[in-house]
């Protein structure tokens, strides 16, 4: 009965593994996410940029949608490689 009691030790780690992975997918989907902001806010009507921010918009406009389209294709190299690595 006592032997019964205890958990094997390789289903203690399958779910830190898990929770783990699903960690990386919420990080990497929030970096997503804030990526396409940058990219999509250059892309956008001066009408539809609130005040403060169309000055920079207007004087970074491509510096904007070069800092989104880098950081995307370094998100998903980051990935492949964390991808392969398990």
């Amino acid at each position: 009965m006592v032997a019964a009691a205890r958990t094997p030790v390789g289903a203690a780690t399958a779910g830190t593994s898990d929770s783990s992975s699903g960690l990386i997918a919420i990080i990497f989907g929030i970096a997503i996410g804030l990526a396409l902001l940058v990219i999509a806010l250059p892309l956008m009507p001066a009408q539809a940029v609130p005040r403060p921010l169309l000055n920079v918009v207007e004087e970074h406009h491509g510096d904007l949608l070069i800092a989104g389209v880098t950081a995307i294709l370094s998100i998903l190299v980051s990935f492949l490689i964390t991808q392969a690595g398990s």
